[in-house]
């Protein structure tokens, strides 16, 4: 695996507790990764990162074409969200699903 591809980062198992039903596994994406994920490729998801978080908002309408007014997906848009007529918790709407790193730092 390439240091550029992304990685799943999976929950710690403690020993002596029980593992949880449904372990928890995010995908660890940097800007550039991000970018492929802007709704143009038909069948790939579409992803928006915001506040380190990345966010899947394939199949919400507002997003269909990868678009949501003047904002694109593939995209992070934190700091952005002050142009839009809603608050983050739209965001609790949609599956958060990975992590939004910056890997030049």
């Amino acid at each position: 695996m390439s240091e550029s591809s992304s990685t799943p980062v999976k929950a710690e198992h403690v020993a002596g507790e029980s593992p949880p039903v449904c372990p928890s596994v995010q995908r660890v994406l940097t800007p550039a990764e991000l970018a492929a994920y802007d709704g143009r490729v038909p069948g790939r998801p579409i992803l928006i990162g915001y506040k380190g978080d990345v966010y899947d908002v394939t199949g919400r309408f507002m997003w269909m074409a990868g678009r949501h007014f003047w904002l694109r997906a593939g995209c992070d848009l934190t700091g952005r969200m002050s142009d839009s007529p809603h608050g983050e918790e739209i965001l609790e709407r949609v599956p958060r699903v990975g992590i939004l790193v910056d890997r030049r730092r």
